[in-house]
């Protein structure tokens, strides 16, 4: 990400600190920025373009964690949910904007969306079950909003617990809902890598 880029999404989260974002101008954000007008105008059409394009850098970014946390047979479900709590945290303002969809039209549902989108693009795999009947595009749109359901709850609640100990309890959470269960991809080379990880098998997709 270029400089002025970071500079203008940054700008928008510290203002949606003190104003509303219907409050909010292109002006407001250039102006905090520290970059110009035609810079701005160069990379968004308007601050709308701007609040997508934060959603987008957040999911992809989610979507990548988890899709590498998935495919490390050493990964358990608390590591990766660990990961995932430890990279929001580092981009806490972000997120609770996000979350708490301060901003219309860019907020959780947007989030959960664009993070499907992501998650099936990177992990490229499907359920890999005896079910022939699952629907897979069901599948995928509640477990994605069930996580990030986890993540607005530690959001709602300040942060607290810390990353390790609210990964436990989320992996508990997790393991209770679908216990047993395994995750599993089958690399290109026929090996096979598993991990424990209370969700449900899965397999690369050729």
């Amino acid at each position: 990400m270029n400089r002025s880029r970071k500079a203008y999404l940054e700008a928008l989260v510290e203002l949606l600190r003190t104003k509303s974002y219907s409050k909010i101008t292109a002006s407001d954000i250039i102006g905090r920025s520290g970059y110009g007008r035609t810079g701005f105008y160069r990379q968004f059409s308007d601050k709308n373009a701007l609040a997508a394009a934060l959603v987008k850098e957040h999911t992809a970014m989610y979507a990548r964690i988890l899709a590498n946390d998935l495919r490390d047979s050493q990964c358990n479900m608390e590591d990766m949910v660990r990961h995932i709590l430890e990279h929001v945290m580092q981009h806490r303002a972000e997120y609770h904007a996000i979350l708490s969809s301060q901003i219309p039209g860019h907020g959780f549902d947007e989030f959960c969306a664009c993070a499907l989108v992501d998650f099936r693009i990177m992990a490229n795999a499907r359920p890999n079950c005896s079910d022939a009947e699952l629907d897979y595009d069901l599948f995928y749109y509640a477990t994605t909003r069930q996580f990030a359901d986890y993540l607005r709850y530690w959001d709602a609640h300040g942060y607290e617990p810390a990353a390790p100990q609210m990964a436990k309890r989320i992996a508990g959470v997790i393991d209770h809902l679908s216990p047993g269960d395994a995750l599993r991809f089958d690399n290109s080379d026929g090996a096979e890598s598993r991990g424990d990880v209370g969700l449900i098998s899965f397999a690369e997709l050729s």
